[in-house]
């Protein structure tokens, strides 16, 4: 009995002493208590999250070259039709550029203001929602194509926010924002300078100097979706 009791106390001990040492080598949180903590996790998150995607970036250029070069190996054996069906599919998912009459919007955040600072006003800053509101807006004029800063933006493409920083296509984008849109430019145009829309926006803008342009562009090229395609509750005919 006591060589038991002895055997149980130290694989106790061993649990506790893994237990704290693992505490001591946890990196801090991101909902910590100090807001020093939090923002040298936040930075570090930030750090690992571009260099995943300068990785991924390579990553996704690679497979489209290797689609182009596949689908040019294939114009020998395929038919005008099948080949003309083929870039339309490509259109509608958004794998080719768009090029064409739009509009161009900057938006910033208020002149000093620093995303990097601890005490900075959220109001003084571009948030994820002023951005989705933009998008929103653009699409009631059915554009052909939107992108932020050069991020083909799609029927899925999530814009979100962790902390201050902003993630479209769940890659980290900063600021100055240039939305830009193919499609009606006269209507869009119309759309923004309608006073009854964006109005928190635009107060923000007024009240906290918010840099917000709206410009007519003649000649927009927006680049093809380099982002995943994530799918869900898909199921194999087969299965």
């Amino acid at each position: 009995m006591t060589t038991r009791l002895s055997a149980i106390f130290v694989l106790l001990g061993i649990i506790i002493g893994v237990f704290f040492a693992a505490q001591f080598r946890t990196e801090v949180p991101l909902d910590s208590a100090f807001p020093a903590d939090q923002y040298i996790a936040r930075q570090n998150l930030i750090k690992d999250y571009v260099d995943e995607q300068g990785i991924l970036r390579n990553q996704i250029a690679t497979l489209n070259r290797q689609i182009d070069e596949q689908q040019k190996k294939n114009e020998a054996t395929l038919s005008t039709a099948k080949l003309s069906r083929l870039d339309e599919l490509k259109g509608d998912a958004g794998l080719t550029s768009v090029t064409g009459r739009g509009i161009e919007i900057a938006l910033t955040d208020s002149p000093g203001a620093n995303r990097e600072s601890i005490g900075v006003i959220p109001e003084a800053l571009v948030q994820a929602a002023d951005i989705r509101d933009i998008v929103n807006l653009l699409r009631t004029g059915h554009p052909d194509a939107i992108s932020i800063n050069n991020q083909r933006v799609l029927a899925t493409t999530p814009i979100s926010a962790v902390g201050g920083n902003i993630l479209v296509n769940n890659f980290y984008i900063a600021p100055p924002f240039i939305i830009t849109t193919v499609g009606d430019e006269n209507f869009l145009f119309q759309r923004f300078k309608d006073t009854t829309v964006l109005p928190e926006l635009k107060k923000r803008a007024a009240d906290f100097k918010l840099q917000f342009n709206l410009t007519l562009k003649p000649h927009v090229n927006i680049p093809p979706y380099n982002g995943d395609f994530r799918l869900k509750y898909v199921k194999s005919s087969q299965s």
